[in-house]
């Protein structure tokens, strides 16, 4: 337990301000597919990854964020028949999953994080901040409510994707990128071999950027052998 947030939000009763509310919600949003509660533990699920459960409830969470991220950027140009064209549903359930395999990943990796690390991300969040810069722990404890969120649910999910974050580090940090597949890249872009000083001119940004393509390959590479060797049963009845 996390007693250095909860203390401040429970024994620092200050005027709740409307704006921090609004901002809160556009962060729950950009946390991912690891920012969901999950309150079931004896519910229905709508699908089970290696042995961990997905509960309806944590789906339709997941499935109003996107909803409502989704109606945010359309504008008036939303409708019902974009929604089913965008299939949110499914991808509401798929990025679950996907938080399932790298969760299961961490774990099998015995990643660990400690209180104090989550305590930090949670108190440097710019949605939990006051007038003076510092913890506001009214803001905190009312983006937990606008959520529907416990603080300790929340708090685990913070620490869940942290661990998430570091497995995929691990992952990120065995690709290597060699001069020739750079070279060879920037010639590829061209259509021609390209002069020796433009490719020394810009061979720093190109080692960059094809270590970070890379990187996503080898992310996406992984993830799709996780799938292959974790059982997954969705229960497509529940998720319509």
């Amino acid at each position: 337990m996390l007693k250095t947030v909860r203390s401040v939000a429970i024994d620092n009763p200050w005027c709740l301000r409307l704006a921090m509310v609004a901002i809160a919600v556009t962060f729950v949003i950009t946390m991912g597919w690891w920012g969901f509660d999950r309150p079931d533990k004896n519910g229905e699920a709508v699908a089970d990854v290696g042995g961990d459960r997905i509960s309806w409830e944590e789906y339709q969470d997941s499935y109003e964020s996107l909803r409502r991220a989704a109606q945010a950027q359309m504008g008036d140009k939303w409708s019902e028949e974009m929604e089913k064209a965008l299939n949110l549903r499914r991808i509401a359930l798929d990025r679950l999953v996907t938080g399932r395999l790298w969760e299961i990943a961490a774990r099998e990796a015995q990643i660990r994080v400690s209180d104090e690390e989550v305590a930090g991300l949670v108190r440097g969040q710019p949605a939990f901040r006051g007038k003076n810069g510092g913890f506001d722990g009214d803001a905190y404890l009312a983006f937990l409510r606008n959520q529907r969120k416990t603080p300790a649910g929340f708090e685990e999910e913070v620490r869940n994707g942290l661990k998430v974050e570091r497995m995929q580090q691990i992952v990120r940090s065995a690709v290597d990128v060699t001069e020739q597949e750079v070279r060879e890249a920037y010639e590829k872009r061209l259509g021609s071999k390209g002069s020796e000083a433009d490719f020394q001119k810009q061979k720093e940004i190109l080692f960059l950027l094809a270590r970070m393509e890379k990187q996503e390959q080898a992310l996406a590479a992984y993830l799709g052998a996780r799938r292959r060797l974790t059982p997954i049963t969705v229960r497509e009845e529940r998720i319509k």
